[in-house]
């Protein structure tokens, strides 16, 4: 009994001169950060460990940059302490995380875990948080995710997961997130990507999946998001390709296919896209293409249709471009005169395809516009079966037709061999056209 009472008491000698707060970490700095009522619906705390803890319930107050001693801060109270920062702590029961609250507080260490009571990331709110690490989870209750929310993050590592209901990426949001990976799916929620939003993030390198509910693919969206493989589906609820939009994204391969609901394509929208090893089509609500759209696109099929709606096409818009043999359906455009600086297409080895019956096309010596140009009747005749147009069914033509279905050499749509080719003629040219033209060829049962 006497040696259990000798250790109670050397415990209390030990616990009373050794101060309780010790043991666990002393508050540093509070307050409130709330932006309903008289604010003190968020609180925020400090603590000598360095945790920034938000609690409480409902939308964080707004903050400002400021642009103090040459360099640019944040108004929220908490930053004079950026220093001591190294973990940031927001608690269940926010909606809203205010506009540049924790702006280039670039000491915080480890996830950033958003609550999924949040349903709106204001603007630059966690800018030039390098250090920040893992995967970043936007939940789905997220609706809104604001503009330069996370710029220059490029701490994170792994995937980025975009939640179910977020329906606005706001422009240049994950700016030079270069540490993201694996492949970026964007939820069918989304109806609008901002300009930059994805810009520099070259560490994704899965594919990239654009949802059918997208009508708006900003400026410079994925610019320089040279890492995604694959092939890039555009779905065709997209109107509008900003510009610069996909410019150096040069891992996508197979074709590339602008479809009929897009109206607008920016300059420099596919510039310098050399995986794309396909077909180019141009979907018929285009009617400009503007500089430098296809600009180093090198890989490209080397036949392009290009339909009758179409008016003007800028300067250098297939330059360095894979493509060279391009067939017009309608009208002449409007172009740029080829000169040693200034030119539509490829001064030395392109050829325009025109319609024979069209009067607009104005030709001089072979050249339009100082091009090279060649007539085509869109009107002529021709053999069923002759896919090679040598008017001779063979399986010469059983080879030519094969290497169009399987997309190695492309019959031009507005031919006489592509009317040729579809041997069965029910409007599509596939496997059962290359049936019924073997079953000619060895005579088992001859076309009419």
């Amino acid at each position: 009994m006497k040696k259990v009472i000798s250790i109670m008491l050397c415990m209390i000698m030990i616990f009373g001169v050794i101060p309780v707060n010790s043991f666990g970490a002393e508050t540093v700095a509070s307050g409130y950060c709330g932006a309903e009522g008289d604010g003190t619906n968020l609180s925020w705390t400090l603590d000598s460990d360095g945790v920034l803890t938000i609690s409480g319930t409902g939308k964080m107050k707004d903050y400002d940059e400021e642009y103090v001693d040459d360099d640019w801060i944040s108004t929220a109270p908490w930053w004079d302490y950026l220093d001591s920062f190294k973990t940031l702590v927001l608690e269940e029961g926010i909606t809203y995380i205010g506009d540049c609250a924790f702006y280039d507080c670039y000491c915080f260490t480890g996830n950033l875990i958003i609550p999924n009571s949040v349903t709106e990331i204001g603007s630059s709110v966690f800018s030039g948080c390098k250090r920040l690490t893992g995967q970043l989870i936007i939940p789905d209750s997220v609706i809104t995710i604001g503009s330069y929310a996370f710029v220059n993050c490029d701490g994170f590592t792994g995937s980025l997961v975009i939640g179910n209901g977020v329906t606005t990426i706001g422009n240049s949001a994950f700016l030079d997130c270069d540490g993201f990976t694996g492949s970026l799916v964007i939820p069918d929620s989304v109806t609008t990507i901002g300009d930059g939003a994805f810009y520099g993030c070259d560490g994704f390198n899965g594919n990239l999946v654009i949802p059918d509910s997208v009508t708006t693919i900003g400026n410079d969206a994925f610019y320089s998001c040279e890492s995604f493989t694959g092939s890039l589906v555009i779905p065709d609820s997209v109107t509008t390709i900003g510009y610069s939009a996909f410019s150096y994204c040069y891992g996508f391969t197979g074709d590339l296919i602008i479809p009929d609901s897009v109206t607008t394509i920016g300059s420099s929208a596919f510039s310098s896209c050399g995986g794309f090893d396909g077909n180019l089509v141009i979907g018929t609500g285009v009617s400009v293409i503007n500089e430098r759209t296809f600009d180093g696109c090198s890989n490209l099929k080397d036949k392009v249709v290009l339909h009758d709606k179409i008016t003007k096409i800028g300067n250098n818009a297939f330059r360095n471009c894979g493509v060279d043999k391009f067939y017009f359906e309608g009208s002449a455009p409007s172009v740029k005169i080829a000169t040693s600086t200034n030119f539509s297409f490829n001064v030395e080895k392109d050829v325009i395809y025109y319609p024979i019956d069209n009067t607009t096309w104005e030709i001089i010596d072979g050249k339009w516009n100082g091009y090279n140009a060649k007539a085509y009747d869109p009107n002529a005749k021709f053999l069923l079966g002759d896919c090679n147009g040598d008017g001779v069914i063979n399986a010469r033509d059983s080879q030519r037709l094969y290497e169009h279905i399987v997309g190695k050499d492309p019959i031009v749509n507005v031919s006489a061999e592509y009317k040729a080719a579809d041997v069965n003629g029910d409007g599509i040219i596939n496997a059962r056209d290359s049936q019924r033209l073997y079953e000619h060829i060895v005579g088992k049962d001859p076309l009419d």
